[in-house]
Order: structure tokens, then sequence, then C-alpha cells
């Protein structure tokens, strides 16, 4: 912009401002030219110039804002737009992904499960039309994406449930508890809690009731299974009931079998192969078994990703062998016929071997049971040998 010093650019000046709707301001090199030319006219004519020249910078100031709005208006289309491409585009993805089985919960996680250098929002969020080929491109990225969410909101989800159970298998509730963490979340329920949006408390409370639920379901499967084990092991090897007397032994098929008390009795054994070390421990009870099965199932909770064997895997069996040698050692001892194992136990090690000569060491019933099993053993190996002269008087029992 410019001002008038001199005596005929205040005159110019004071002409321009007499002007109706006079603009008020011009730009230095506009105002220039119209100086130089309106001093080269004639005063007369001076005036005139300057109404024509006024109407033309209206005109173009007039043309110049039509233009302005036409770009604002252009400019604001653009963002609008890509704005509507963008979501035809994220809609028609995620219609197809709908169309697979996946739902709003694989699309809108909960928590913050998703990495920095995850590409979802850049493929969901595209300014053109989708088009076949485009999805072909994306669709394995994006169900990729959606399989590493669930499993980070399965294992966010896991984390408090599994400290849950292990508060349960730490109170009274979960004493007798042989269940691995696989196999409680892979039942549905659980499962589906695991993998849902979020977990509420009363999901919480459900869990808690449904492990304990499922604990005790699973100490009653794992009892059935012994008993039905000792049963066919006993029947198979020609061993009758005199061992258990009056107990309710199943003689023939379609009697009910008290699994309580056929595994608790004094004279069931199981044995954990390998069954042929010296003075190794092999002889196993009922109670034995739940011990291991309970510290099995402590881990799996407190380390939930290492693999462990289901109960069906365990390496227990009753023998023919331990249970002759347990039956035939409880008729000696002349006990009431339904003497639990618990009673036995609870005597102490107030029994000897009489055919050991080198020492008589004090041991407990299922000690007792184990020695003789051990000798048995021994002697079959020796037996087995071929060498033409086996001293055993010193192992016999």
């Amino acid at each position: 912009m410019t001002s008038f010093d001199t005596k005929d650019q205040e005159s110019f000046s004071h002409e321009l401002k007499t002007l109706p709707d006079n603009v008020g301001f011009y730009s230095v090199e506009e105002a220039t030219i119209m100086y130089k030319k309106w001093r080269s006219l004639k005063p007369a004519k001076r005036k005139e110039f300057l109404a024509e020249r006024l109407d033309f910078v209206y005109e173009t100031v007039s043309h110049s804002k039509k233009l302005d709005d036409w770009l604002a208006s252009k400019k604001m289309a653009r963002p609008q737009k890509i704005r509507e491409l963008k979501t035809c585009h994220k809609i028609s993805v995620l219609n197809k992904l709908r169309a697979l089985g996946y739902t709003n919960g694989d699309f809108y996680p909960g928590g913050s499960f998703d990495e920095s250098g995850w590409k979802w929002d850049s493929l969901l969020h595209q300014p053109r039309k989708l088009t076949e080929r485009t999805w072909n491109n994306i669709r394995w990225k994006l169900e990729q994406t959606i399989h590493l969410r669930r499993e980070k909101r399965r294992l966010a989800h896991r984390s408090p449930l599994l400290e849950l159970c292990c508060e349960v298998i730490k109170s009274d509730e979960g004493k007798n508890c042989c269940v691995t963490a696989s196999t409680f979340f892979a039942l549905p329920d659980i499962a589906a809690l695991v993998n849902a949006v979020d977990i509420s408390q009363e999901d919480r409370e459900y869990t808690r009731i449904k492990f304990v639920e499922f604990i005790e379901a699973s100490r009653q499967k794992v009892e059935g299974e012994c008993a039905v084990k000792l049963t066919d092991v006993r029947r198979n090897a020609g061993l009758d009931s005199r061992g258990f007397n009056s107990l309710p032994w199943p003689e023939t098929e379609g009697n009910s079998v008290d699994s309580e008390t056929l595994v608790r009795h004094a004279t069931a054994f199981w044995v954990r192969p390998p069954a042929n070390y010296l003075f190794a421990v092999n002889v196993r009870t009922f109670a034995d078994i739940m011990r291991a099965l309970c510290i099995r199932s402590v881990q799996t909770f407190t380390q939930p990703d290492k693999m462990y064997d289901n109960w069906e895997h365990m390496p227990y069996r009753p023998t023919p062998i331990v249970l002759r040698i347990a039956d035939a050692l409880f008729a000696d001892l002349c006990f009431p016929p339904s003497t639990t194992m618990v009673q036995m136990e609870e005597l102490g090690p107030v029994f000897t071997c009489q055919r050991c000569t080198v020492t008589q060491r004090r041991m407990s019933w299922t000690d007792l049971v184990d020695h003789f099993f051990n000798e048995a053993n021994l002697f079959a190996e020796f037996s087995a040998r071929p060498v033409s002269v086996i001293v055993f008087d010193a192992y016999s029992c």
C-alpha cells in the first residue's frame, strides 16, 4: 500500500476518496500506474479516469471473491469425498469379515491389544472402492491381526482366572484337585469367557463355582476309573474277593461298584512303572495318586503354557503281583475285612519282614507291601538269568 506526500499526490488521493464506493486501499503497483496515467490527463478527464479504474477494481474484486469461494468449496469437497470413500471401504471390508464369521468384538477389541506395527487402520480406511483384488490382498493381513488380537485378549483374560483357580486349589474346596488348566479352560463356557470382549465380576464368580464343581466331577472320574482298573485286574488275574471279604465287590457285570470303598481299601495298590528298581518305592496308594495329581494340577495353573499329561496318561497301574502280595499279607494280619488304607497307615512303622536276615527295619503298611513287591521282582529277575546257582535266601521274604 502507499500514501501520497506531494501536492499532486494529495490531490490524486483526495479525488479517489471523494468517489462513491471507494475501496479505500490499492496495491502500490496499481496505485502507481493509476497516478502516472492520472497526471498525464487533463484535469477534466482525470475524475472520469478514476471512476473507470474504480469499476475495474470492483469487478476484479468480485471475480476474485468468486474464485476464492470456488477454491474453498473444492478444498472442502475433497476431504469430504475422501472421508466418504474411506467409510464405504471400511463398511465393505467389515461386511466381508462378518460373512467369514467374525464379530464386532474382533473389529473393536477392548483394551490396548493392538501393537504399533499393526496395519489394521491403514488397511481398513482406504480412499477407494473395495475391489475383489484389493480384498484378496488385504484379507490375510486382517485375519492375522484378528487372530493376534484374540490370542492377546485370551491371555489377558486367562491370567486373572488362573489366579482365581489357584486360590480355590489352596482352599479346602480344592484340596482334591486333579484338574489340569488346559482341560478346565477347554470347557465351552469357560473358553467363551476367556475369549469374550470383557469379563465381569459375575463371570469371575461363575468361573469359581464351575471350577469347584469340575474339581469334584474330576475326582469322582479318577476314583471311578481307578476302581474299574482295580476290578478288571483282579478279575483277569483270577483273584477272588477274599481280601475284601464282605466288601461290595462286583462278582458279575451289572452290579454297582462302590468306587470310594474299593480304591481306599487296605489292599488297593497301584504300581508306577518301571517297577524293577531295587530300594525304590514302586507301590502307590490311591491317596498317593491323588497327591501326585494335585501337585501336577497346581503346576498346570502356575505354568499353564507347559505341556502336561492328562490323567489317562499318568503311569499308575494295578498289577496282579502287587495285589496278590497285598491280599496275602492282609489275610495273615487277620484285620477286619473293611479295614481302609487310612487305618493301616495310621498304625505307623510297626511291621517287620521276618524273612529278612540282614536287618529287620520297621515299616509302614505301604512300605511293607512295597518291600515284598521289590523282593518278588528281584527274585524274578535273578530267576531269569542263565546262571547255574542262584543264592536267594538273603533276599526272599
